[in-house]
């Protein structure tokens, strides 16, 4: 072997050597692409195990459908007014709907991006909306579990219970106290559908 081939096989070596190490350096630049990608995943799946359902709901614009575990009221469907960690107010033209999250069986049309969002949410709450009911003296029914629905005023509304008043004032009026746990779902009528 000569000088020459001697040069041009270091040279080649060199070549082959420059490849090789721009090779490896374009796969760890991928391994390391790769892991920063598996390492963001992981981290919004961990963020989306801590998110509970009312948080899911709470920001969906559009008009959401609720099934409950009610036989009078199965489906119910409206947009999200006010939430609480227990219960969900939603209204529809024609009425409002106080929902115990531990009755709904399912819910459709939740807006995906609703828990990136972030925003205000007015003081009113789901125990303002009932405290209103009681204000204006108006009507509702509710659905209870194990199939039975009564319809009255709510007279008075305590941490875990609310008092309803079924009949006529001019009549004779029965007055029940029913836990809020037993409620599935109240049913306000929207005044303005009401009217002619």
């Amino acid at each position: 072997m000569d000088k020459k081939d001697y040069e041009t096989s270091a040279t080649e070596v060199l070549e082959h050597t420059a490849n090789y190490l721009m090779e490896i350096g374009e796969e760890i630049f991928i391994e390391e692409r790769v892991t920063r990608t598996v390492e963001v995943f992981e981290a919004i799946r961990f963020e989306q195990e801590l998110i509970n359902l009312i948080d899911r709901v709470r920001n969906t614009e559009n008009e959401i459908v609720i099934t409950t575990s009610s036989d009078f009221l199965p489906v119910v469907n409206g947009k999200v007014r006010f939430t609480s960690d227990r219960h969900l107010i939603i209204s529809n033209r024609f009425a409002d709907y106080f929902i115990n999250l531990a009755h709904i069986v399912m819910i459709n049309e939740v807006d995906n991006r609703a828990v990136f969002r972030t925003e205000y949410f007015a003081i009113e709450t789901t125990t303002m909306w009932i405290k209103n009911l009681i204000d204006q003296e108006l009507l509702v029914t509710i659905y209870l579990v194990g199939a039975r629905q009564l319809s009255g005023q709510i007279t008075r509304f305590g941490h875990d219970h609310l008092d309803l008043v079924i009949g006529n004032p001019k009549d004779s009026m029965q007055k029940m106290l029913i836990p809020l746990s037993a409620i599935q779902v109240i049913r306000s009528i929207n005044e303005k559908s009401s009217k002619p």
